[in-house]
């Protein structure tokens, strides 16, 4: 088991790596990262339209795979909107935009403010 300053280190790594991407690239990281998780859940690593409750994801492992995604992307994404997530591509998608929206300007890639405001 890792200790908390180690945890702490990995997070905010993982944080900056995700804060220095691109919005495509983070989207891309996040879905390998979330595939990841949900196969260690499930057993099996989903498809991307695969409904993850009919693959076996019930409530209490789902509320615990919440918390450790809040903890390790540092988000808050409520247990209601988690609900309403049903497959990998939506998961992913909500996860991307709340840390896009998340993030300071000074975190994120030069790249993405340039996509918003169409110069790329």
């Amino acid at each position: 088991m890792q200790d908390l300053e180690t945890l702490e280190t990995t997070t905010t790594t993982w944080r900056q790596q995700l804060a220095a991407a691109t919005v495509e690239e983070r989207y891309t990281m996040l879905k390998q990262y979330l595939r990841a998780k949900l196969q260690t859940v499930l057993g099996i690593a989903p498809t991307d339209e695969q409904n993850l409750f009919e693959l076996g994801l019930d409530s209490l492992t789902a509320i615990r795979l919440i918390t450790q995604l809040n903890s390790e992307l540092q988000l808050n994404l409520s247990i209601i909107a988690f609900f309403e997530l049903t497959t990998l591509v939506e998961l992913t998608e909500r996860l991307n935009i709340l840390l896009t929206n998340q993030l300071t300007p000074m975190e994120t890639n030069p790249a993405d403010s340039q996509v918003e405001r169409g110069e790329i």
